[in-house]
């Protein structure tokens, strides 16, 4: 009785082990596939001096198309992760370069809130929070000093 079980077990076991000698022989072939694709790439760039930027510049909306497709399938590749997390890192970068210049817009001291009269040309501009336009031309125009004292 317990032979007949060992046996059993052992079929088993060596039916599982010709799928897998199977599965190892089309993973073998598929690299194979691999290699000669990238040779023939290897050849294609030579023979018609493309350089691979190029090709796959060329490729560029079959690429784009192909990444937005992994982002469907239910269990996604590991350079879907990749490129999601590299374009992560992108973006934040951008965000954070993006902000610098809005700081750099300091226009220097402040002028105080109220209202501001041109005496040359009797123009009155309320300022609130930021500096209207108007006002902020006549500071280049006249400078800061001259337009602080123009306060009403």
């Amino acid at each position: 009785m317990f032979v007949q079980e060992i046996d059993k077990k052992i079929e088993a076991f060596k039916s599982e082990i010709e799928k897998l000698e199977a599965e190892r022989a089309a993973q073998a072939k598929k690299l194979e596939g691999f290699t000669a694709f990238e040779n023939d790439i290897q050849k294609v760039c030579r023979d018609f001096g493309v350089s691979r930027e190029e090709l796959f510049l060329s490729q560029g909306d079959y690429i784009v198309d192909w990444v937005k497709s992994l982002s469907k399938l239910g269990e996604r590749p590991e350079v879907y992760n990749e490129l999601k997390a590299y374009f992560a890192r992108v973006i934040a970068r951008e965000g954070t370069t993006r902000k610098s210049p809005a700081k750099k817009a300091n226009k220097g001291p402040k002028l105080e809130v109220g209202t501001y009269k041109n005496p040359k040309t009797g123009e009155k501009i309320e300022k609130i929070k930021r500096n209207p336009k108007t006002l902020d031309e006549w500071i280049k125009e006249h400078g800061f000093e001259t337009v602080r004292g123009w306060k009403v």
